[in-house]
């Protein structure tokens, strides 16, 4: 091969590979999920409750707590995710969402209490 087709043939390459590089980097982020937890009852925050956030994939868990006011936001990175929400005498609430592109996404959770671990 000569010199000039060895050229020819990396700058073909490079045209070929980066921009696909690019357009990958562009097609993922990091969107907010955000929310509250609150009583079912009374809608009333509950702060200690924890949020747990599962990469489906096999990826990285997340946690999260929400402040007094039971609010949360935390930042993830595109893709699927299964989300468990708990505290200590609340049934637990569990859902699949999607993290994609400009979709921030806001979830309000009302936690019930648990009558199958209530204790008389």
């Amino acid at each position: 091969m000569t010199q000039k087709a060895l050229i020819l043939f990396a700058a073909l390459w490079i045209l070929l590979v980066f921009p696909s590089v690019t357009l990958a980097q562009q097609a993922t982020g990091i969107q907010n999920f955000s929310g509250r937890v609150a009583d079912k009852a009374e809608n009333v925050a509950i702060p200690k409750a924890f949020i747990w956030i599962h990469e489906q994939s096999g990826g990285p868990s997340y946690t999260v707590r929400p402040d007094r006011a039971g609010s949360f936001v935390i930042q993830l990175p595109d893709g699927y995710y299964d989300v468990m929400i708990g505290s200590s005498g609340f049934a637990p609430f569990c859902k699949s969402i999607w993290v994609h592109a400009g979709k921030p996404i806001h979830l309000d959770v009302r936690l019930g209490p648990d009558y199958e671990n209530l204790q008389d």
